[in-house]
Parts: structure tokens; C-alpha cells; sequence
């Protein structure tokens, strides 16, 4: 339950180290709660391939105002809480990770400094959930 265990933390079945997450066989905090998993691919891009269960989708482009919106607004456009800015368990991720490390680096600036990033994104989870990259 993210407990630190010599810089890592284990997150969603996999190892969160220096800012990126590695995969690793391991009970899914996902299906916990304790993650709060954002998808920062277009709202398009989720139809074509698919989506990581419970993530929440916020496109980069919106990422810089949806995370400065005060905590009503966000639950009224997203229908979950706002992540807190302390959390270990806010892990952006998209195809790869080309937008997720640049999501990770928006939501640095904005305060959220132990954001974190899939950089394998849906591309790996995919593949390693036995499903297509993309849907037929």
C-alpha cells in the first residue's frame, strides 16, 4: 500500500521508482482505490485501443486547468476525488512515454510533486493483460 521500501513503492502491480513505474508481478493497488490512475490520451485515442480499468481520462492538453480547478469543480467534470498534491499514488500514463513523462513533469509544476509516470502505458499493460493494442 505504497509503502517505501528503499526509495520504491509498490503501485498497481508494479515498482515505482525515480519517477517511472516498472512492471512487476504483484497484487493490484488499482483495484484498492489507492491509485489515482490518469489517462492523458485524447478521449479518441480510448475508443480506438481501449482504456486501463478505473483510470480517469484527462487529456494533456486539459491537465494544466483540470488540476488547478478547486475540488467541486473537479468532481463535477471527473466524478472522483481531486488528487492531492502530497500522494505517492497519482500516476499518469498514455500509449507510451512520451506524454505521460510530460504529464508527470505539468503536474511537478503545478505542486504535485510525487506524481509519477507508466511510461510502458497502455501499449505494455496491454500486452501484458493478453488484450490487442488496439480494438478490432
Amino acid at each position: 500500500m505504497g509503502l517505501p521500501i528503499q526509495g520504491l513503492w509498490r503501485c498497481m502491480g508494479v515498482i515505482v521508482a525515480r519517477g517511472r513505474l516498472q512492471r512487476v508481478q504483484q497484487p493490484s493497488l488499482l483495484d484498492s482505490g489507492d491509485v489515482q490512475l490518469i489517462d492523458v490520451r485524447e478521449p479518441d485515442e480510448l475508443i480506438e485501443y481501449g482504456k486501463i480499468p478505473k483510470s480517469l481520462n484527462i487529456p494533456l492538453s486539459r491537465l494544466t486547468k483540470s488540476l488547478s480547478m478547486n475540488e467541486s469543480n473537479f468532481i463535477e467534470q471527473f466524478g472522483k476525488e481531486m488528487p492531492m498534491k502530497w500522494n505517492i499514488n497519482l500516476i499518469f500514463h498514455s500509449m507510451g512515454p512520451i506524454r505521460s513523462k510530460a504529464a508527470m513533469k505539468l503536474a511537478h509544476k503545478l505542486g504535485f510533486l510525487k506524481a509519477r509516470h507508466y511510461p510502458g502505458g497502455w501499449e505494455e499493460w496491454s500486452e501484458k493483460q493478453g488484450l490487442p493494442l488496439k480494438k478490432e
